[in-house]
């Protein structure tokens, strides 16, 4: 079979120990393509102690929700940029997967999970109307831009200030992701090569540029 077999699929903060217990098991591990990851607990770092553990196996990010626990729309967008959009890649995940992609005004339809998590998008089935939420927003910094067989290429980052993640796309156009996950205006230079140019980001906003890049 072509399927491809994921272990774990839980939560950051037990990422270790599990994918220790089943890639360390060389009956188990042949059988895996790697392990998924939620973010309900721990930070993303722990995908990166698992490639380091096991490099040759696959690292998956597949769910987070944002919910009525939290309606602000800066300090949500703020840590899906830093967690999911740049801190996800940066840890070796090849993926980042929201739940759900689109709920109902009541969160719904419900099938025994979570009672007030937020879809991507807000689908109100009398009406038809589609309202965009936050997290449709910083998704859009990554699948606009970052196409079907990239790679992940070195950016600098500074972590609580300027937080990045940088692609080279398959026609080698070359894409940057930089989000500003302070409580202040921050000022920063973004260099390729010979050339540069300056930008300001406002607090908890991000940005997408995207350039051709040159043999020179």
């Amino acid at each position: 079979m072509d399927t491809k077999l994921i272990g774990f699929d839980h939560n950051w903060d037990k990422a270790a120990e599990y994918a220790g217990t089943l890639q360390g098991d060389s009956g188990a591990a042949d059988y895996t393509d790697g392990t998924a990851y939620h973010c309900y607990a721990g930070t993303p770092d722990a995908m990166s102690q698992v490639h380091e553990a096991f490099p040759d196996k696959n690292i998956y990010f597949t769910e987070c929700s944002g919910g009525e626990w939290n309606s602000d729309f800066g300090e949500n967008f703020s840590w899906d940029m830093s967690n999911l959009i740049i801190g996800s890649p940066r840890n070796w995940a090849k993926t980042v997967l929201l739940w759900n992609l689109a709920l109902d005004p009541d969160g719904g339809p419900e099938n025994g999970g979570c009672p007030n998590c937020r879809g991507v998008v807000t689908i109100d089935p009398q009406t038809g109307d589609v309202a965009k939420n936050v997290e449709y927003y910083a998704l859009g910094h990554a699948s606009k831009f970052v196409d079907p067989g990239a790679v992940r290429i070195e950016s600098t980052q500074y972590s609580g200030r300027i937080e990045t993640v940088a692609y080279e796309n398959p026609d080698a156009s070359l894409v940057l992701i930089a989000a500003n996950t302070s409580n202040e205006e921050q000022a920063f230079t973004v260099r390729w090569k010979w050339r540069t140019f300056d930008y300001t980001l406002p607090p908890k906003s991000a940005v997408t540029y995207k350039w051709i890049s040159d043999a020179n």
